[in-house]
């Protein structure tokens, strides 16, 4: 396994070129300066792999519009005045005593208060998804979604600042962890599962319950081979033939240890990857044109299925 790291730190006195810096280590960002022609900021990074530690100090304050934010969640972290996030459902933000924790590309404004310090994690989606799934021990078929505000003065909360202090400090000038990049990577890795084992999100009772029975290889494989493979046409005999079972044995192994039916899997699978792509700024096609690639064939019963799985319909996320 190679992970690189490395550590990022720069000052800047103009809003222009502190966008041209962000976009060419995060992502394509419109900074505006809300105190006139007076503007200076300290932006430090502490990359991991896939995986982000920051520090932002804006002075005298600036209005952050993101363009094409990584897909990732965010875990805000002020020590001194706030931030505000903005996005299409909500306005909230982080103080000294209150945590914030967000989808990246849900978020359209962040209002840094001048004299603002705060620190960040940015969790990629994988990443956080492939613990969660080896905390569950099964496939997950709805987007996690996070309860977003959390004590900072909690027991958690102070964990978590002296984790991320921990690693920072050994990021930087070439410190500890620079020479040790897989002991940072599973540092970061415990920061994942602290997130995901003491913040509440809709799979918190599902890691608190009791441990589901293992499934057998099969099911493992079958999972595997459906996310892999969920855009292509898919039939029930053909994953039974990849995995070396019978057919009746894939649908009985999916229906007691999964709770679901391979179909129905197949599906879930399905309409996740239609919405990651209805979410994705990038992405210039049609709805229909999004679900036929996906194998939904009749835009009717798939905008339905849609609408059940996600409560809103897929061009609600397409306008976003």
């Amino acid at each position: 396994m190679v992970i690189t790291v490395h550590q990022v730190d720069h000052y800047s006195t103009s809003a222009e070129e502190l966008e041209w810096f962000v976009a060419g280590h995060v992502s394509r960002t419109r900074i505006l300066p809300i105190s006139g022609s007076r503007f200076s900021a300290r932006v430090k990074m502490h990359v991991i792999g896939e995986g982000m530690l920051w520090t932002t100090d804006y002075a005298h304050g600036a209005e952050v519009l993101p363009y094409d934010p990584p897909d990732a969640f965010l875990v805000h972290l002020s020590s001194h005045n706030a931030v505000e996030f903005t996005s299409p459902s909500q306005v909230n933000g982080s103080t000294p005593d209150k945590g914030f924790v967000e989808e990246a590309r849900r978020t359209t404004r962040i209002y840094h208060a001048p004299g603002n310090l705060a620190t960040g994690i940015s969790l990629p989606r994988s990443m956080i998804t492939q613990c969660l799934v080896s905390v569950l021990d099964r496939g997950i078929r709805e987007d996690l979604i996070f309860t977003p505000n959390f004590e900072q003065n909690s027991r958690f909360g102070g964990t978590l600042n002296t984790m991320v202090k921990a690693i920072s400090s050994g990021l930087e000038d070439g410190g500890a962890l620079c020479q040790a990049p897989i002991a940072a990577h599973h540092m970061f890795q415990a920061l994942v599962h602290m997130v995901l084992g003491n913040l509440t999100h809709n799979y918190s009772d599902l890691m608190v319950s009791p441990a589901p029975s293992v499934s057998p290889k099969h099911v493992k494989a079958a999972i595997d081979y459906i996310d892999e493979h969920a855009g292509e046409p898919l039939t029930i005999p053909q994953i039974a033939e990849a995995v070396n079972v019978s057919v009746r044995a894939l649908q009985m192994g999916f229906r007691r240890f999964k709770d679901t039916t391979v179909r129905a899997y197949i599906r879930e699978v399905r309409l996740h990857g239609v919405r990651r792509e209805l979410l994705n700024p990038e992405s210039g096609r049609t709805v229909g044109d999004i679900a036929r690639s996906w194998g939904f064939i009749h835009l009717g019963h798939f905008a339905a299925s849609y609408l059940s799985t996600f409560g809103e319909n897929p061009s609600m996320h397409r306008a976003r």
